[in-house]
């Protein structure tokens, strides 16, 4: 998910120093390691399912990033988008169709 993000930021930061590695970085210190049992990341996860975003991960974005407001809320809105069709793939589309061929 964080890949998908991470040409999005580049594009809109308005911080010149904001690297690939310091990018990943960052988000991994925002969000969470996606595969660790992080706490975080386990949070952004559930508020995800919800469509729902905490207001610190909009306050630290819009911070650690340079965003403008208009920016950061379509910054937000693309990682619940990223994080929606994941889950959408990992919790119905793949058992469906593992059920299917079964």
């Amino acid at each position: 998910m964080q890949d998908d993000v991470i040409s999005i930021i580049q594009k809109w930061s308005n911080i010149p120093e904001n690297t690939l590695k310091a990018i990943s970085e960052k988000l991994n210190q925002i969000l969470g390691l996606q595969h660790d049992n992080n706490k975080k990341f386990i949070d952004f996860s559930s508020l995800a399912l919800e469509a729902k975003i905490n207001t610190n991960i909009s306050k630290i974005s819009k911070q650690t990033f340079g965003f403008s407001e208009t920016k950061n809320i379509l910054f937000l809105a693309s990682l619940l988008l990223d994080s929606f069709i994941i889950y959408f793939k990992e919790l119905i589309w793949i058992p469906r169709c593992n059920a299917i061929i079964a």
